[in-house]
C-alpha cells in the first residue's frame, strides 16, 4: 500500500508540474516557413488563392486518400471555403477565407471539429517580383491550459507542424515552377503512347480568357522575348483592371503555315472577371469545359515538337476530329526562362 501510495503521490505532483510549467507558457503560438519560388506572381497566386487548387500542394491530403471534400463560395474570394471529413489521422475540419489583398495575401480562418474542436488563422503572402517569389505561409492562435501540456511533451506546435509547412511549400514550388503533374487531371490510364509520348484524354474547364493576340514567326516564339514581353503586358492589364488570375500561362495557335513559319497566336492568361470591370485593350474569349487529347513535351521547340507529333500520329490512327486550332500550357517561368532551360510545356487538342 504504501508503494501505491508513493506512487500516486509522484504522479499528481508531475501532474502539478506540468500543469504550472504549462500555465506560465504562452498561450498563443506562430508556426511560420517560407520558400523562394522561381516563377510568375501569378501563377504563384492562382495556387495560392484558390480552394481547389490547394490539394495540388496540401501537405496533409496523403494522410486520407479517401477524404471528403466540400467547396463553397465564389473560389478566390472573401467567403469561399473548403471543408473536409477524412480518417483519423485527418480529422474534420474547414478553412474559410476572411481576407484577400489581390497578388499579395490571403488570410482564413482554420476549424477543426474532429478529433477535437480548435480555431486558428492561417496567413499565406507573397514578396518580390516574378521568377524571385518569396511565399510565407503562417498559422497562429492560442493554447488552451491542456493543450499547452501535451505540447510540452511534443515539442511545441513549431516542431510539430513546421516540418509539413515545409514539405508544403516545397511542393508549391514544384507545382509553380514544373506545373501540376498531368496524372492529376484525371484518373484514367494513358490512351496510348505514341513516338514514346504517352497520350492522355483530359477535360479543360471552362475558363475566360485575356491576352495578346499576333502573327508572329516561330523563331519569335521560341526565342522566348516575345513570350515574356507579352505575359509582361497581361499581367499588366490584369493588374490595372482588377481581374485576378485563375491559371498559368497559355498559348492558343490559331494557324502555322510551315511554308512561310508565320504563326497566328494568342498568349494568353485564364482570368476571373468581377462583375462591372473590363479587360482593357486584352484579348478576350471563352473556351467552355471541353475533352481534349493532351501530351508533355520538354525543353523548346517549333510546331513540330514531339508532343505534337506524338499527338497529330494518334488522331490519325484512330481517325479523331480536333478543333482546328490547338492549345500550350506552359508549365514554366514564362517571364525568366532561357533557350537552355529545361522547360516543359503541355501540348492539347480539342475535342468537338
Amino acid at each position: 500500500m504504501k508503494i501505491m501510495k508513493y506512487f500516486v503521490l509522484v504522479m499528481l505532483s508531475l501532474i502539478a508540474t506540468v500543469l504550472t510549467l504549462a500555465w506560465f507558457r504562452n498561450p498563443e503560438y506562430k508556426v511560420q516557413r517560407s520558400i523562394v519560388i522561381h516563377a510568375p506572381r501569378a501563377v504563384v497566386w492562382a495556387q495560392i488563392s484558390r480552394w481547389k487548387a490547394f490539394n495540388n500542394w496540401n501537405p496533409w491530403a496523403a494522410l486520407d486518400s479517401q477524404a471528403v471534400y466540400a467547396f463553397g463560395g465564389n473560389d478566390g474570394s472573401v467567403g469561399s471555403f473548403i471543408s473536409w471529413k477524412g480518417n483519423s489521422d485527418m480529422g474534420s475540419g474547414s478553412m474559410r477565407t476572411w481576407r484577400i489583398d489581390p497578388l499579395k495575401s490571403v488570410e482564413a480562418e482554420l476549424e477543426f471539429t474532429e478529433p477535437w474542436e480548435s480555431k486558428s488563422n492561417t496567413s499565406i503572402a507573397m514578396e518580390g517580383g516574378d521568377g524571385q517569389v518569396l511565399v510565407s505561409w503562417s498559422m497562429q492562435g492560442k493554447q488552451s491550459l491542456l493543450e499547452r501540456s501535451f505540447a510540452l511533451f511534443l515539442g511545441g506546435m513549431d516542431h510539430m507542424l513546421g516540418k509539413d509547412y515545409e514539405q508544403g511549400l516545397a511542393t508549391l514550388k514544384r507545382v509553380c515552377e514544373q506545373g501540376v503533374a498531368l496524372e492529376t487531371n484525371h484518373e484514367a490510364a494513358p490512351l496510348a503512347t505514341e513516338q514514346g509520348v504517352p497520350i492522355y484524354e483530359v477535360s479543360l474547364p471552362a475558363r475566360t480568357y485575356v491576352g495578346i493576340r499576333n502573327v508572329v514567326t516561330s523563331a519569335q516564339l521560341e526565342d522566348g522575348e516575345y513570350l515574356k514581353q507579352s505575359v509582361l503586358s497581361i499581367m499588366a492589364g490584369i493588374a490595372q483592371n482588377g481581374l485576378r488570375v485563375s491559371g498559368s500561362v497559355f498559348v492558343f495557335h490559331y494557324m502555322n503555315d510551315a511554308a512561310s513559319g508565320m504563326m497566328d497566336v494568342a498568349v494568353c492568361m485564364p482570368v476571373e472577371v468581377p462583375k462591372g470591370k473590363t479587360t482593357g485593350n486584352l484579348y478576350l474569349f471563352e473556351l467552355p469545359e471541353r475533352r481534349a487529347l493532351a501530351a508533355d513535351q520538354s525543353g523548346w521547340h517549333g510546331p513540330g515538337g514531339p508532343a505534337r507529333r506524338a499527338l497529330q500520329q494518334y488522331l490519325t490512327k484512330k481517325r479523331v476530329q480536333t478543333e482546328p486550332f490547338t492549345i500550350e500550357e506552359y508549365l514554366f517561368d514564362a517571364l525568366n526562362a532561357k533557350r537552355t532551360d529545361a522547360v516543359k510545356t503541355r501540348q492539347y487538342a480539342l475535342i468537338p
